[in-house]
């Protein structure tokens, strides 16, 4: 704690007063532009913050100096207006052990620690050289469940550890863990060309288009794989018939035309080979898929359907594999995120309204703790994956709708899910620890954690942190 001037001890004891005032709400500070009030620089706003507040009181302190100057249209409001007084501490007060900030850099410090320790168990196990197909498993125990078969074409988990790597170097831009994230990306651009493969999106975007985006000019070919990428999905997956693209294409479900609520996060590569200087075509296919999913998939409550077959012939729906009572949480999630991307790159409000009635209903049927069961009104195991991937989305929508108190129930309901995320899981929470090699726990109906859960998870924490401010 800062030690208090000389005349402290009066001063000590006024500035209580005054602080259990403000806390109460009988003093509220009417000043706009509040910064968050974590002074000293711990992601915390508590009573070592209020310490320097006191110390500097009725001084010009510029780092305690919260209030912004109003009125003055040649001065910025995020400037501050050169005394510390009762408005500074009113902010200050405002955020009062802010709950957002504990979803913290100790999250993220988690997150980065446990992804480069299973980095260097996985160089370690398998060594520099493996084939370009090995993937990690969606299960908990990365190191364990590492594949290395040649002929396993349905990696559609294989961009999400890479994916993991390109965020920790936008964290840190710590040169080592770009060489790692460009190594573990270059193994799987031999998928680019799989046929049978049809999430493209997961796979691509996590890996290429993230070191695309980040890695600067010995990245730039990346571009180029994800336009290849995006071209092997249109050509693959699409019907102009059905008007959508088809999800699988091995199993029992390589002579039928099968479509699930997941492939709406797939065309964003599509959107995005299309703006980028890939096929332009590629847009209307996304359009379309988006439209067909939006018609047969998303029920008139917001709730999704994950599995249609159609009839090639005529496009219309001839099978269901979705219990209209028990909708999927995770597939909720995917199809509320994907509706999300579909509005951000297409601007058209019915994809809007359909992203928010899909999201109302994910939101209006969590549980207490904020992470849904497996599918929904069961008594199911969790899926912290779906909340993940939702909240993710979440921090997206809330910049896209335009109603001030959309904006903020959909932020309040990312916070809270990361708070909920973010709590250990040995006190009730999800945020494994100790030996675990996931970050999350308690997902897809299992104990185990899963890739995706974890990339989801990061990606919302960075995406968190971008609409909050970072924290030193």
């Amino acid at each position: 704690m800062v030690k208090l001037k000389e005349d402290g001890m009066v001063r000590f004891v006024n500035f209580f007063t005054i602080f259990s005032l403000v806390l109460t709400g009988l003093l509220i500070s009417p000043a706009v532009g509040a910064d968050k009030g974590d002074l000293t620089g711990d992601s915390f706003v508590d009573i070592d913050d209020m310490a320097v507040i006191a110390d500097n009181w009725l001084e010009d302190y510029p780092r305690a100096d919260l209030a912004p100057i109003s009125g003055n249209p040649n001065v910025s409001i995020s400037d501050g207006d050169g005394i510390i007084d009762l408005q500074d501490f009113g902010l200050l007060a405002q955020n009062w052990k802010d709950e957002s900030l504990t979803v913290s850099s100790n999250a993220l410090d988690y997150c980065l620690q446990t992804i480069l320790a299973t980095e260097a168990d996985l160089v370690a196990t398998w060594g520099l050289e493996n084939t370009p197909e090995s993937t990690i498993n969606s299960y908990s125990e990365w190191r364990i469940y590492w594949r290395s078969d040649p002929d396993y074409i349905e990696g559609w988990t294989n961009g999400f550890f890479p994916g993991c790597l390109w965020y920790m170097y936008e964290l840190t831009g710590d040169p080592f863990i770009k060489i790692k994230a460009m190594m573990w990306t270059g193994r799987i651009e031999g998928m680019k060309n799989y046929t049978q493969m049809r999430d493209h999106g997961f796979v691509f975007l996590c890996s290429f288009r993230n070191g695309y985006r980040l890695g600067g000019p010995e990245c730039a070919g990346f571009n180029d794989v994800v336009h290849t990428a995006a071209s092997t999905l249109a050509d693959a997956g699409y019907s102009d018939v059905v008007g959508c693209l088809e999800s699988w294409d091995w199993g029992g479900y390589a002579t039928k035309f099968t479509t699930i609520i997941d492939t709406m996060m797939n065309i964003e590569i599509l959107f995005w080979s299309a703006r980028t200087g890939g096929d332009p075509n590629l847009y209307d296919i996304a359009v379309n898929h988006a439209y067909k999913t939006r018609d047969y998939f998303v029920r008139e409550d917001g709730s999704n359907c994950n599995i249609i077959t159609f009839d090639e012939s005529t496009g219309e729906p001839i099978e269901w594999e979705c219990d209209p009572c028990e909708p999927w949480s995770r597939g909720q999630a995917w199809g509320a995120h994907g509706f999300t991307i579909a509005y951000r790159e297409t601007g058209d409000p019915n994809f809007l309204e359909t992203a928010q009635k899909m999201t109302d209903y994910f939101l209006d049927n969590l549980p207490t703790d904020m992470v849904p069961p497996n599918h929904f009104n069961t008594a199911e195991a969790k899926d912290s994956s779906a909340s993940a991937i939702a909240a993710s989305g979440l921090l997206e929508l809330c910049t896209l709708v335009a109603d001030p108190n959309d904006q903020e129930r959909y932020y309040n309901a990312a916070k809270d899910i990361l708070t909920s995320l973010t709590t250990s899981y040995l006190d009730g929470g999800y945020m494994a620890g100790g030996s675990d090699v996931c970050l999350l726990r308690e997902t897809n109906g299992t104990t185990e954690g899963r890739i995706y859960a974890d990339y989801y998870f990061v990606e919302a924490l960075m995406r968190y942190y971008d609409l909050t401010g970072w924290p030193e």
